[in-house]
């Protein structure tokens, strides 16, 4: 975190000491795109997931890798690349295991290399960090540990393990902030569908709605935000609200007709179609002379290399405008 911060313990109802001390839990709070349990790592070299032969060998290095440091693997995933940089994420069957892999730095060998260990999620897939946010510098800890306590939708989700305060490090002074280790509900040792809807969004206090953070949080709607037993819903299908498009009440934006019809796809008329794509042709607009044609395109784009122009610059489009055509193709530049 970018500032100092003292934390805490208000409340703490698990066996033993603390699982997670307040500075580690207040970073699960920032969302990673890592899924619980999960460990990723970045490639160094190039690897296409399309390609039979690079899974394999990723997966007999990924299973090497368990089998020589005892880690029990359930899911490997492949999340969209950035900026062309290819990820692979690992799914552990316990959070010692994924504490493990992270603050040993474990990795594996990828043809000749070793992808880099970028970050991980919350290592126990049954838990989650709740922040809220912005309540008042003197509130009294034990009157928000209550309302925590009696909170439906907190219940609904879970049971809360800690509860830490955050401090401003010098003065001592509450910030506002507090953090809760939540852990959800399980069937047959699965987090329920059920149990992660009902994680809230908005957390009331004093008559006064909170908001509530943590990693991969929904668009919860704004509106309904004082109702705490509302199952979860965003604003475009908010069951109250009108509609943010027409403004009528006996419907949601989802289902709106306007809407909808201003969407939908309109069907072309392929005589006037035509009748416009000549006129296009014929160069009498001279509203917008700069403008290329898609067919032409890509063999402007190759005489452009040519003659050194880059595509999209300002000579590009000032050369068109010279000519003054629509389109520049081989026979307009000329050999």
């Amino acid at each position: 975190m970018e500032e100092d911060f003292e934390y805490r313990l208000v409340s703490s109802h698990g066996s033993g000491p603390t699982i997670m001390a307040g500075e580690d839990l207040h970073v699960e709070v920032e969302p990673t795109g890592i899924p619980p349990g999960g460990v990723r790592w970045q490639f160094s070299t190039r690897y296409r997931v399309s390609k039979s032969s690079y899974r394999d060998v990723l997966l007999q290095s990924i299973l090497n890798m368990c089998k020589e440091h005892r880690l029990t693997p359930l899911e490997i995933r492949h999340p969209i690349p950035k900026c062309g940089t290819q990820f692979v994420d690992v799914i552990f069957a316990n959070d010692e295991e994924v504490i493990k892999v992270y603050d040993g730095d474990i990795t594996f060998d990828f043809y000749g290399t070793k992808p880099e260990l970028v970050d991980r999620a919350m290592p126990n897939r049954k838990h989650v960090a709740l922040c809220i946010q912005m309540l008042p510098s003197d509130s009294d800890m034990q009157e928000v540990l209550r309302a925590l306590q009696e909170n439906g939708r907190i219940r609904k989700a879970g049971k809360i393990v800690d509860v830490w305060s955050m401090h401003c490090s010098g003065s001592g002074r509450f910030n506002g902030k507090v953090l809760v280790l939540l852990e959800l509900h399980t069937q047959k040792g699965a987090v329920t569908l059920e149990a992660r809807a009902s994680i809230p969004g908005w957390f009331v206090f004093r008559n006064i709605a909170y908001l509530v953070r943590y990693a991969d949080r929904p668009v919860w709607c704004f509106n309904c935000r004082y109702d705490e037993e509302a199952p979860f819903h965003s604003m475009h299908n908010c069951p109250v609200s009108p509609c943010s498009c027409c403004k009528k009440k006996d419907h949601t934006s989802v289902r709106c007709p306007k809407r909808q019809a201003q969407v939908a796809r309109r069907p072309r008329n392929s005589n006037k179609h035509a009748l416009s794509s000549e006129d296009e042709d014929d160069g009498d607009n001279e509203d917008s002379p700069g403008r290329a044609s898609v067919i032409d395109r890509a063999s402007m784009q190759r005489r452009f290399a040519e003659l050194g122009i880059r595509d999209r610059s300002a000579e590009a489009e000032e050369l068109a405008r010279d000519f003054g055509v629509l389109a520049l193709s081989e026979s307009d530049i000329g050999n």
